[in-house]
């Protein structure tokens, strides 16, 4: 179970629409002629300034300005991922979406709400960007990140951006773009819990877990006692293709005689009754 300190990202998902380029901004309207004295001199345009060009940094590398430093870091890709979006972190997936998961690490005197993170993916067919805004708690700490990226083959490129004084970016490695353009496909295939068992003994679940699609992948979900409001959050690797048989422990503790094991996942809730010895 993921540490209170994962806060709800997910419920600041938006869709931000592309707003403009870097560029120089065309004045075209045409000014009309009015007579002046020739003494008088023509006052002349002051040019738009350009704006600077985004700086870039690989992921893992610091970048410092004035009194803040920003490091984005540790990226991965995951199907689902784990929010503290209620009284317990949860399992979180969207559809047709997944997650660019980044550590976001703030040193320095800035107020942290000044500081938005965002992930975009910019595709051939000219979609907007996705982003989900990110204010880190406090400063000089490390915070997991997650952003949900529609999963398109068509992506071909993405980065962590900070909007701070001066638009940072942190590519995401060409690996970790490919990931984003195919995702695995998950079925439970079984659950196996034994019949009987003792109050407070160890007893071990079986699962089953195929991945039908084409890459490898991390099979999320929570798996525990019923009765409990919280249930352990799980993690099974399943290469692509694959079936993969795992196997965790769940603590025995029995309700009016009964306890039932409990594994949520992204396909909806198993139950297996456990009967005590």
């Amino acid at each position: 179970m993921q540490s209170s300190s994962r806060r709800a990202l997910l419920g600041t998902l938006a869709t931000l629409p592309v707003t403009g380029c870097l560029g120089l901004f065309d004045d075209t309207s045409t000014p009309t002629a009015t007579p002046t004295d020739p003494a008088t001199p023509t006052p002349t345009a002051t040019p738009s300034p350009t704006p600077s060009e985004p700086a870039i940094r690989q992921p893992g590398e610091a970048y410092v300005a004035d009194d803040v430093g920003v490091t984005v870091s540790d990226l991965a890709v995951r199907h689902g991922m784990v929010t503290f979006t209620g009284a317990h972190p949860d399992p979180t997936w969207v559809d047709g979406a997944q997650f660019l998961l980044a550590a976001v690490t703030v040193a320095g005197e800035r107020d942290p709400a000044d500081i938005d993170v965002t992930a975009t993916a910019d595709t051939l067919a000219g979609r907007p960007d996705r982003s989900l805004g990110f204010a880190p708690d406090a400063a000089d700490s490390v915070q997991p990140v997650g952003f949900a990226v529609p999963t398109d083959a068509a992506i071909s490129e993405a980065a962590v951006v900070w909007h701070g004084p001066r638009e940072v970016r942190w590519p995401v490695p060409a690996d970790l773009v490919a990931k984003l353009g195919r995702a695995p496909e998950f079925s439970l295939e079984d659950i196996r819990a034994p019949g009987t068992a003792r109050e407070g003994a160890d007893i071990e679940v079986e699962l089953d877990v195929a991945n039908t699609g084409d890459r490898d992948g991390h099979f999320l979900a929570e798996l525990g006692n019923d009765a409990i409001s919280d249930q352990p959050e799980i993690e099974v690797a399943v290469p692509a293709g694959e079936t993969v048989t795992a196997t965790r422990t769940v603590e025995a503790r029995f309700f009016d005689g009964e306890m039932r094991v409990v594994l949520r996942w992204e396909g909806g809730l198993e139950r297996r009754s456990v009967e005590p010895a």
